[in-house]
């Protein structure tokens, strides 16, 4: 059709003619030369013939779906097909004559113009199934079911195969032209790789006999040999203007031949013009080039390869498009393969000729090429050497062993060649008939009529398999057509034909045409001259003789017989093998990689032990390190004690006192030990003899060793000799041992040591009291049933054991000089020898196990009667109480003196000054419940609770055995003047233990049940140490006595139905969080399932998803998630904006409180889609390691510089470590791991400042995260979508942060205080507003402004100042103890650092009508503040929502915040309106039945009584004894204030604490009653 002629035509016209003339023109003549790449060949059409056009259609496209997939889905299997086809086709056809080297001179022509080899991009496969049987089949690769070979589609024109009227139109790499593409490359950067540059040549090697090798890289097709299963490194292969020029020797061979011809005209112009440049010369030699190039083709290879004439050159048309049609490409051109001979013969000189197996030779070239001769050896051996077209219509070095991809190294060509006609969708054989003006076949008879050489059975079995003659492939049809015939059928011959005049009439640089190639008619003549003979006579050193005038067809000339293979001289062909590009090298050094990353976070808990490990050491060694030389009396050592290698060491000063004992004592002058000389019977002495000599130990007796370690050698010897003098003068005999220092730690027996046998101790003298219960049983069951005693070596290493009075003090929970201590030692220690054995032990804890109340109380009783006249003195009842006071309070000597009054006053003995034991007992019958219960409680022996086990013994014998004798009556430990002797058989059993009994722990305090009286409870006092009364009373009497008015609880009958209740409570007390973790889950996941249904659905025809499975699906989806999740985290920590927030009506719709949980929440979040996208990247990596380069090539453009012609890609290592994604993206998983693991409880207990450290690499975090994207390895980058408005938020955040860090503030007061607390106070700012229960950031000067730490504001915004309460319990606090130290500063000359304030839960106190506060050791620095207020709001008369404020004190013992206690004080006095209710609750006590618990619970019941205040503090609170038992407390407030609907609780303490606390309120919660809401914080 001829192009209508526009203004835009004639313009793009004259612009490329003088693009053309400009750039392109030799000097030399003038000539025009075409581009290498096609391109202005045609001036009108400038595109026509360039590279990257589609091919043409001579034939109707017959896709299955009309667009694109691949034709004839009813057709049969390709494979099945060739097997027929090669089975019935051998030794059919008669003597063709054409050579071999007519075969691979075509395979070099149809390179040259015309590559399909492109696969689609993305990768689309239409894979050929094999079938069970088939040779190929156990070599095969799995596709899920079935075994197949691979087949990739061809590349495609990007916008095509959308429709029938736009269907799919394959692209053709090379240029149609005969314009010695294959021979200059499709370039002009090509080409200029190829060229010396100097005298016009091409760049060879090998003395200028060979092409250069690739070493400039050159994208040379090299695809693994099936011989060696591998691929050929680039640089070994030849650099040729053919891509596949490598593929075999063959090929190579007449690629060489080439590129001699064109140095040899170089040469010859350089001879007969040596005054031209290197670009006259290279340009004139490639136009003689490529005339005789055309002219070989079309009039010398092209006859003979049809077996036809050409047409003579009639001249130009420019109305011809040369693109190569569908059918020439991929159907009849592909006749060539039915010529390819099973071997190919190399002959020399003297013409020997060797056969060279074709199968083995697939790119491994340079096996049979090695030299110049070995090209000439090719040539002439191919020249005389007949091809296979009249043998068989496809050999089967082709039929099953063509080269295949690693993964598949054995094809068939010719299920490959239908296939491929498929895939371009070419229609039926009778289709193309009819098209081109044949008889089409009418049924399969037809067949054999055409070609009288096919057999009945091939005919037979190709009509079972087709079953129409009408779906006859084309490529089938054709070959059978020209099967046996020496010669293309007649439709293959017309394709060819008139493609290749299309191709030549088109040409505008076609040689013949005068008016621009500038031939003359003489030159037109010189060059119709030349045949190929001439060339290979020119280029080659092959004699003469065996070369004919038509080295395209052999004829019978006189010149000798043709070669013939002999089957039986050829080796055989490689077997079949798979291969995966991730071979076993890359296996271990992926899995040694993923297992490195995965023991990274490993790696970084062992680095926080290794700094908590040093924080513990330099604590120890500064604990070891006295601030200062102790002023110490004469006899008196300064030493550090070595506890054992897993205690801390501690400082100790050693007296050696006289008479008899060496006094330890710490620092702080408490005693640690006394040690009785008199008791030793030899004094062995070790001292060390290395590392320094400074460790000294004194061997103890039924004690633990005495291990010391002095600062000096010269310190150790000095008390080495007052030690000797001291025991020498006790009468000791001393014996010293000289061992290292290693020998002595390990010979010592330590605390350690020393606890295990304590342990026995008192697990066996447990289990023998409880043995004694066994008398309630029946006496059928024999005692001996019951008695359970630990393995035989532990009852005699307890039964050795005596206990010191300082290890009866800690077993006690007091310390060595509590008067209590004191005098049960000396009550209990019968034989005055200073220690409690095993027998004394026992019998006192019968006593409280078994005893009566008498019985008890005649223990306590005969304690302080150190008289023994049977009555205690005022002094002495007074002693008893200080005793079991001087552990709770100070300070308490006036109360104790009233409470003693009071006593003897109620007992009815006001004026006398002794009370007898009646008296004692009759004045404790109102306890007696209490003290009935009451135990003896021993740290780390929960007794209590166990059970005896039976064990396996003898059938009973009717002998009753016990392991002592009960005593009758009441039981009494007397002060005895006199040793008493106990024999190991009275207490030790042959019953034998594999293990120790586990004991279990001692229940929580027991709640007592009210006594119910219609719907009024009156609590008893045995409740009252739980229950609270929630009234202030005026009177003396005591808060339990009040009635209560109760509403009918409505408890849900069944548990089903309570779960749901509590279910109900905890969505409406939680219903905020809920709302808002849903929507962020929602969001989250819907993120992650549009990222996956993007890529699993939308993005099906990217590729991206078949080439890696499911992980392109998790790992995207994952990012998606896991990019909103990280830049979340950043609004959850905007302290300064969420204070403001949560002060406005926003409050009441955002959960502002609990913005650390959710970061919390969002950050655990983030990190499992972390492991989830990085999941996805190692499946992701590994597919990108195991399939061919060009699969990804079309997936990730910028692996293009990466293609070095090999399939082979880039190992995994390449994607992980030289990539930007890759990089960043294990940069981030090492940052995460650290940011996460230091993030840890653990670490910021240990180790704050590496936590503070690192978690500030979120900065680094966001950035590696958005170079991670910017790489745009699969689509473009998305975070910052993410990240810009959160960024800017936390950055204005951060800016008013860093504002009011900038102010420092003077520190006005510091303070110790016990239990390592420090009280600092300083100035408050002028602009510094701040609510009860908030709290702020503050930084020591001293240890760095920038790592700021978390404190509770104890001031009241009423004050004028600030303060905070500061527990040592890490490096940064303990530090700051240190700095702040009273004696190491003056006041005003320390500032400090201060950022805040921030709101949390607590300072919501007042929005409640009841507010509960529930604080656990330091957790009281909150509601320090919260009291302070509600005090101050209550002396002033302001108005409140709030009407009553709870405070429960859960704490060890008030004795270490005393400074609490004065704030409580201050409360009550300011408290008017009585809007507090204290209650203090110590747990330093093991239970409220233990027997000093008992006595004080009566004590305090008694004196509040009386005065109405606390007989510890002084204080009008109520003070319990135990652990609260939290339901019951939070119960009986709803009782006393029924008209409240909703309660809040407030706790901040121990994370056990709260919990519990939590626990109560879901509890409660349950009925429908009150709603408590609680809010936690912990420290």
């Amino acid at each position: 059709m001829k192009p209508t002629a526009t203004p835009g035509r004639f313009v793009a016209y004259l612009t490329c003619t003088l693009l053309q003339y400009a750039c392109h023109t030799a000097e030399a003549g003038h000539v025009e030369m075409p581009l290498c790449d096609g391109w202005y060949n045609n001036a009108a059409h400038p595109d026509y013939g360039s590279t990257g056009m589609p091919l043409s259609r001579d034939l109707p496209p017959a896709y299955s779906d009309d667009a694109y997939r691949p034709a004839g889905p009813d057709r049969p299997n390709p494979r099945l097909v060739s097997q027929v086809l090669v089975k019935h086709l051998t030794n059919t056809a008669t003597d063709s004559g054409r050579t071999v080297l007519c075969v691979f001179f075509g395979q070099h022509v149809v390179d040259d113009i015309a590559d399909v080899r492109g696969i689609a991009c993305p990768a689309e496969y239409s894979n050929i199934a094999l079938q069970p049987g088939d040779p190929l089949y156990n070599s095969a690769e799995s596709d899920r079911t079935e075994k197949i070979m691979p087949f990739q589609r061809a590349v495609y024109r990007d916008g095509t195969g959308t429709s029938a009227n736009n269907p799919r139109q394959q692209v053709n790499a090379a240029t149609p032209w005969l314009d010695g593409s294959a021979i200059y490359g499709v370039s002009e950067a090509w080409q200029d790789r190829l060229r010396s540059f100097v005298n016009g040549s091409l760049r060879t090697s090998h003395g200028g006999r060979l092409p250069d090798m690739n070493v400039m890289g050159l994208p040379m097709q090299n695809l693994p040999s099936p011989k060696y299963q591998k691929i050929q490194k680039p640089n070994n292969l030849y650099a040729l203007g053919n891509v596949r020029g490598n593929e075999n020797p063959f090929l190579l061979a007449v690629s060489t031949v080439w590129n001699r011809w064109h140095n040899h005209w170089a040469d010859r112009l350089q001879t007969q013009h040596p005054d031209w440049t290197d670009e006259e010369l290279f340009q004139q030699a490639k136009r003689w080039v490529l005339a005789t190039y055309q002219n070989v083709v079309l009039y010398e290879w092209l006859p003979a390869f049809i077996n036809d004439t050409v047409e003579q050159y009639t001249g130009y048309n420019r109305f011809v498009d040369p693109s190569p049609s569908n059918v020439f490409t991929a159907a009849a051109m592909r006749y060539g393969h039915s010529m390819v001979p099973t071997a190919v013969f190399k002959r020399n000189s003297s013409g020997d000729a060797m056969p060279i197996r074709t199968c083995n030779t697939y790119w491994s070239g340079e096996d049979v090429i090695q030299s110049d001769g070995d090209v000439d050896g090719l040539l002439s051996g191919m020249a005389g050497q007949i091809a296979d077209g009249a043998r068989n219509i496809v050999s089967e070095d082709l039929q099953g062993f063509l080269y295949g991809p690693l993964t598949f190294s054995r094809r068939d060509l010719v299920a490959i060649d239908i296939q491929r006609g498929r895939d371009h969708g070419l229609p039926d054989y009778n289709t193309a008939c009819r098209v081109y003006g044949l008889t089409p076949l009418q049924n399969w008879t037809d067949m054999k009529l055409t070609n009288q050489k096919l057999t009945d059975e091939m005919v037979s079995e190709l009509s079972a398999l087709y079953g129409s003659v009408d779906k006859l492939d084309v490529w089938v049809g054709g070959m059978l057509a020209g099967a046996g015939r020496g010669a293309p059928g007649e439709l293959y011959k017309t394709i060819i034909k008139q493609q290749f005049l299309r191709l030549r009439d088109a040409d505008r640089f076609w040689f013949e045409n005068t008016q621009t190639s500038g031939f003359t008619d003489d030159e037109l003549n010189t060059i119709r001259r030349i045949k190929f003979k001439e060339i290979l006579s020119h280029v080659t050193n092959v004699p003469p003789a065996q070369l004919q005038d038509d080295v395209f067809v052999w004829k019978n000339d006189g010149n000798g017989s043709p070669l013939e293979v002999d089957p039986a001289d050829l080796e055989p062909c490689t077997g079949r093998t798979t291969f995966s590009y991730f071979d076993n090298v890359d296996w271990v050094t992926f899995g040694v990689t993923v297992i490195v990353l995965c023991l990274f976070p490993l790696g970084c808990v062992f680095v926080i032990m290794v700094a908590a490990w040093r924080n513990e050491l330099r604590t120890e060694r500064r604990l070891q390190t006295p601030k200062k030389k102790l002023d110490l009396p004469p006899n008196a050592y300064q030493a550090t004690e070595w506890q054992g290698r897993r205690l801390p060491s501690r400082q100790v000063v050693v007296n050696l006192q006289s008479p008899s004992l060496i006094d330890v004592r710490d620092t702080k002058d408490t005693v640690v030990r006394h040690v009785n000389i008199t008791k030793i019977a030899r004094g062995v002495i070790l001292v060390s003899t290395d590392k320094g000599c400074k460790f000294l130990s004194i061997h103890i007796p039924r004690e633990y060793d005495l291990v010391l370690k002095f600062s000096s050698h010269h310190e150790r010897e000095t008390f080495l000799a007052d030690l000797k003098s001291f025991l020498t003068a006790q009468q000791v005999p001393v014996e010293l041992q000289e061992v290292e220092q290693g020998q002595l730690q390990k010979q010592a027996v330590t605390i350690e040591d020393r606890q295990k046998t304590l342990e026995d101790f008192f697990c066996s003298v447990f289990l023998q009291s409880k043995a004694f219960e066994v008398q309630a049983l029946s006496s059928s069951r024999a005692v001996d049933d019951w008695v359970v005693q630990p393995e035989r070596w532990k009852a005699k290493n307890a039964l050795d054991c005596e206990l010191t009075k300082v290890e009866f003090a800690e077993a006690m929970s007091l310390r060595p000089d509590s008067q209590f201590v004191v005098q049960m030692f000396d009550l209990v220690d019968k034989d005055k020898n200073g220690y409690i054995s095993f027998r004394e032990f026992l019998d006192l804890v019968v006593i409280f196990s078994k005893g009566t109340m008498e019985d008890k109380l005649r223990v306590m009783f005969d304690m302080y009667d150190l008289t023994g006249n049977g009555h205690l003195s005022r002094k002495e009842l007074t002693n008893m109480l200080g005793s079991l006071m001087e552990l709770v309070s100070n300070n308490t000597t006036s109360r104790i003196e009233d409470l003693v009054e009071s006593m003897f006053a109620e007992a009815g003995m006001e004026g006398e000054q002794d009370m007898s034991f009646d008296k004692f007992v009759s004045m404790m019958q109102d306890h007696k419940e209490e003290l009935n219960q009451a135990r003896l409680n021993i740290a780390g022996s929960d007794w209590t609770t166990l059970r005896p086990t039976r064990t396996s013994v003898p059938k009973e014998t009717g002998r009753r055995r016990s392991s002592s004798v009960l005593p009758t009556g009441p039981w009494r430990l007397r002060r005895a003047s006199a040793p008493v002797t106990v024999s190991r058989s009275d207490v030790a059993s042959t019953t034998r233990r594999k293990t120790p009994p586990k004991l279990d722990p001692i229940p929580s305090v027991p709640s007592t049940a009210d006594t119910t009286d219609g719907d009024n409870v009156k609590s008893t006092d045995a409740t009252a140490g739980t229950a609270l009364n929630g009234k202030r009373r005026s009177t003396g009497r005591s808060s339990s006595d009040i009635k209560v008015q109760l509403l009918r609880e409505t408890y849900p009958a069944s548990a089903y139905q309570r779960k749901v209740q509590a279910f109900k409570r905890w969505v409406e007390n939680k219903r905020l969080q809920i709302l808002y973790l849903i929507f962020y889950f929602f969001i989250t996941f819907a993120l992650f399932a549009e990222r996956a249904y993007h890529y699993a659905v939308e993005a099906e025809d990217f590729g991206i998803r078949q080439l890696t499975q499911y992980g392109i699906i998790v790992s995207r989806g994952a990012a998606a998630s896991m990019s909103f999740s990280f830049c979340l985290l950043l609004l959850t920590m905007c302290r300064n904006s969420l204070t403001k927030l949560r002060e406005t009506f926003l409050n009441r719709y955002i959960p502002f409180d609990y913005a650390v949980d959710f970061h919390k929440i969002v950050a655990i979040t983030a990190l499992v889609f972390t492991i989830l996208h990085t999941l996805g990247h190692l499946v992701n990596v590994y597919h990108f390691a195991v399939h061919p380069l060009n699969h990804l090539v079309c997936l990730f453009p910028s692996l293009k510089e990466f293609d070095n012609g090999s399939d082979q890609p880039p190992k995994w290592y390449w994607w992980a470590f030289q990539t930007v994604a890759g990089v960043t993206g294990v940069l981030l998983l090492l940052v995460v791991s650290i940011i996460y693991v230091f993030a840890t409880g653990y670490a910021r207990r240990r180790a704050f400042s590496a936590f503070w450290a690192t978690h500030q690499l979120y900065i680094v975090m966001f950035i590696l995260t958005v170079l991670h994207g910017s790489g745009r390895l699969i689509q473009n980058p998305s975070f910052h979508f993410y990240l810009v408005g959160p960024a800017i938020i936390f950055t204005l955040d951060k800016l008013v942060s860093i504002s009011h860090r900038r102010q420092l503030v003077d520190i006005v007061k510091t303070e110790l205080l016990p239990s390592d607390v420090t009280n600092i106070q300083f100035k408050r700012p002028d602009d510094f507003e701040y609510k009860s229960g908030q709290w702020v950031r503050i930084a020591c000067l001293e240890q760095g402004p920038n790592e700021y730490h978390p404190m509770t504001l104890t001031s009241a915004p009423h004050e004028s100042t600030l303060s905070v309460h500061v527990r040592a319990v890490g490096p940064w606090t303990a530090q700051l103890r240190r700095t702040y130290d009273p004696e190491n500063i003056s006041t005003g000359t320390q500032k400090i650092f201060l950022d805040g304030p921030f709101g949390e839960g607590h300072q919501d106190w007042y929005k409640y009508k009841i507010a509960v506060l529930v604080g656990g050791g330091i957790g009281i620095t909150p509601f320090a503040s919260i009291l302070k207020d509600v005090a101050y709001l209550s002396s002033t008369g302001a108005n409140m929502n709030c009407k009553k404020v709870y405070f429960l004190w859960v704490t060890r013992t008030q004795r270490h915040f005393e400074w609490f206690i004065d704030i409580i004080r201050e409360v009550e006095e300011q408290d008017r309106r009585g809007l507090v209710a204290v209650h203090i609750f110590i747990t330093q006590f093991f239970e409220k039945f233990d027997v000093r618990t008992t006595m004080l619970y009566i004590y305090e019941r008694h004196f509040q009584r009386l005065s109405g205040r606390s007989l510890f503090t002084g204080l009008r609170a109520t003070t319990h004894f135990g652990r609260p038992e939290f339901v019951s407390l939070l119960d009986s407030i709803q009782h006393q204030n029924p008209e409240v609907k909703k309660i809040g609780v407030f706790s901040c303490g121990p994370p056990g604490m709260t919990r519990n606390v939590e626990d109560a309120c879901a509890q409660l919660n349950k009925k429908d009653l009150a709603h408590y809401v609680s809010y936690y914080e912990n420290f």
